[in-house]
């Protein structure tokens, strides 16, 4: 959320707000693409300093390129669209930002990794496993309801039917179009 904030406001002069949830800062590619990159880190922690650049930006194109077309498919959406980058793959990624996800992978390894690590091995085994599991609760419950609005808010693009029962009524209540617009401005269907 952060690092998105700063990119648009160094490009444009205004902050960014580019989030993917109902409820607090989070998007979502990037905590898949963190967790993914964790995982290659450790997987190519001994390997030349080339290597690990490569699969940091394979993988992180790799996680926006299958996020996108997931997007799509269930919700009929786009968030993001680099069709105007030269050597782009369908409008979801492209050279320049596989090159980006590289740079951002060996930063996060060499960098945020470690100082993480040190601050997560300073919490007790019983707090860490707390937390984790109440973070984990409640962004279960947060993409629970993010995904019911996005289908009901496209449901409501595309047929203008009222709510059918109470769930749709209530969704329709608190999160009108109006409302998911500003909390998601890029968001553009298609279909």
């Amino acid at each position: 959320f952060i690092m998105e904030g700063v990119w648009h406001y160094l490009r444009t002069g205004n902050w960014g707000f580019r989030v993917a949830t109902l409820w607090g800062p989070f998007c979502i590619i990037y905590g898949l693409g963190a967790a993914a990159m964790y995982l290659i880190a450790l997987a190519v922690q001994k390997r030349s300093v080339m290597q690990q650049f490569l699969a940091f930006a394979l993988t992180g194109s790799g996680v926006e390129y299958i996020a996108g077309v997931f997007q799509e498919a269930v919700f009929g959406t786009v968030s993001w669209d680099y069709s105007h980058h030269p050597l782009n793959l369908g409008g979801r990624i492209s050279l320049r930002m596989t090159i980006l996800w590289g740079v951002i992978g060996m930063c996060a390894m060499y960098l945020l990794l470690p100082l993480m690590l040190r601050t997560f091995n300073q919490l007790q085994l019983t707090s860490r496993t707390g937390l984790c599991r109440a973070a984990a609760v409640f962004m279960a419950v947060n993409l629970l309801w993010t995904s019911l609005a996005l289908l009901r808010w496209q449901e409501r693009v595309n047929t203008a039917e009222p709510s059918s029962n109470a769930i749709e009524a209530w969704m329709d209540h608190a999160w009108p179009d109006e409302r998911l617009q500003q909390r998601f401005p890029n968001m553009v269907f298609t279909q």
